[in-house]
C-alpha cells in the first residue's frame, strides 16, 4: 500500500517584521490530521532538497519545515536532511524512514539530484509515507508534466521520467482567475492551457492536496482538471473531497 501526500504548499512559515519564522502545517483540508492517521512510528523524517550543493539554504528551509512539523503534533526522534553532503549515505538514510520530505524547488534540477541518488529505486516498495511539496510533488509522478513558470523556463525541457510512484500529475500553486496573474504569469498560463491537450493535470490551490494509496487517489480542497486547453470549473472546493477516476 502506497501512502503519498501531493501537496502544493505545505505552509510552513511565515515572515514577521521581515523574519521568516516556523508555524504550523496548513491545515485548512485537514492535511495534520491525514497524515498523522497514516505514520506507523516517529523515529525518523528525513527531508531530502531539491538543490543537492545549496548548504545554508538547505538547512534554513529543513529547519523551518522541522520546526512547523513539531508545531503541528508531528515529532520526531530524527530529523535528517539528505542532500550532496551526505548522498553517498542515501540507501542507509532512507532506510526505516516513517516519513519522506520531497522539498519545493527547481523541479528539473531536483530530479537530477534524485536520479544521481537512484531514489527512485530506493523508493520502491516503501512502507514509509512520503510528501512531495510543489516541486517534489510533480517529480513523484511516472511521466513527468513541469509547466514553465518565467519566461527563462520556457525553453527547458517540460517532460520527463519521474520517481514513478503516482500517475497523477499536478500543477501546484494554481490561480484559477487569471485576472490575478502578472503579465509573466498570464503567458505561462497561456503555456499551460496549450500543452494540456497533450498532457491533462490536476492544478491545485495552496493548501489543497492528493493523497494516493495506490487504489485510490482523493484530492482535498481547491481543485481543478486541466484538459485540451481548458481548466475545469472547481473539482472541489477547500472543505471538500473529490475522487479521481483513474487507475
Amino acid at each position: 500500500m502506497k501512502n503519498i501526500f501531493l501537496t502544493s504548499d505545505l505552509g510552513c512559515s511565515k515572515k514577521i517584521d521581515g523574519t521568516r519564522v516556523a508555524k504550523p502545517l496548513d491545515n485548512t483540508n485537514g492535511f495534520i490530521e491525514n497524515l498523522k492517521s497514516k505514520l506507523n512510528g516517529n523515529k525518523k523524517m528525513v527531508l531530502i532538497a531539491s538543490s543537492e550543493n545549496e548548504y545554508d539554504t538547505n538547512d534554513y528551509y529543513a529547519n523551518l519545515t522541522f520546526e512547523s512539523f513539531k508545531l503541528s503534533g508531528l515529532e520526531f526522534d530524527q530529523y535528517i536532511i539528505l542532500d550532496g553532503r551526505n548522498e553517498s549515505d542515501a540507501k542507509k538514510i532512507i532506510e526505516n524512514a516513517d516519513l519522506i520530505i520531497l522539498t519545493g524547488g527547481f523541479t528539473l534540477g531536483q530530479m537530477n539530484f534524485f536520479n544521481k541518488i537512484n531514489l527512485k529505486d530506493l523508493l520502491k516498495n516503501s512502507k514509509f509515507v512520503i510528501v512531495g511539496q510543489s516541486a517534489g510533488s510533480i517529480n513523484l509522478a511516472s511521466k513527468v508534466y513541469c509547466s514553465p513558470e518565467s519566461f527563462e523556463e520556457l525553453n527547458n525541457p517540460r517532460t520527463w521520467d519521474g520517481l514513478g510512484m503516482t500517475n497523477i500529475n499536478i500543477e501546484p500553486h494554481f490561480i484559477v482567475v487569471e485576472d490575478k496573474l502578472d503579465e509573466e504569469g498570464k503567458v505561462m498560463r497561456k503555456e499551460l492551457l496549450k500543452d494540456s491537450f497533450e498532457y491533462p493535470l490536476y492544478a491545485i490551490a495552496d493548501g489543497s492536496y492528493i493523497y494516493d494509496d495506490g487504489n485510490n487517489k482523493t484530492i482535498f480542497g481547491e481543485s481543478y482538471f486541466v484538459n485540451d486547453g481548458i481548466a475545469s470549473d472547481s473539482l472541489c472546493i477547500n472543505g471538500e473531497t473529490y475522487i479521481i477516476n483513474k487507475k
